[in-house]
C-alpha cells in the first residue's frame, strides 16, 4: 500500500527553463521532502524510482531529498509530517497511508510546531 502527495511551490522558473542563463539555474531549486512510513526494501525502492524519474524530468534542476523514515512508529509519523508541513520544501511525497493523512491534516490546519 503506497499513497504519496506531492505539492510544489512556485519556483520562480521562467518560460525558456534552466538553460537561461546564470540567473534562471538559481531558480531552479527544488527540495523535496519525503517521510517513509516504515523501513521497508520496497519504500527504498520507490524512493530511488522517484528520485531518478524526477531527476529525469527536470534536467538542470538541483534537486534535494530529504528522506526521514518512522520505523512504523505512529507518534513519529506524526512528528515528521508536522515539521515537514512547517518546512520550507518546496514538494513532499509520503510512503504510507496514515503519514499522508498526517500530512494533509498538518498542511490544511496550520498546527505546525
Amino acid at each position: 500500500m503506497v499513497a504519496a502527495i506531492l505539492t510544489v511551490t512556485a519556483c520562480g522558473s521562467t518560460a525558456g527553463g534552466p538553460a537561461g542563463g546564470s540567473t534562471a539555474l538559481a531558480a531552479h531549486r527544488l527540495t523535496v521532502g519525503v517521510i517513509e512510513i516504515a523501513q521497508a526494501s520496497l519504500f527504498t525502492s520507490i524512493v530511488a524510482g522517484f528520485e531518478q524519474e524526477m531527476r529525469h524530468d527536470l534536467p538542470g534542476w538541483k534537486l534535494t531529498f530529504q528522506v526521514q523514515n518512522a520505523q512504523g512508529d505512529p507518534n513519529l509519523i506524526e512528528a515528521i509530517a508536522r515539521q515537514d508541513a512547517g518546512s520550507s520544501d518546496g514538494m513532499f511525497a509520503v510512503l504510507g497511508t496514515s503519514a499522508v493523512v498526517t500530512l494533509k491534516a498538518a498542511l490544511l490546519s496550520g498546527s505546525v510546531g
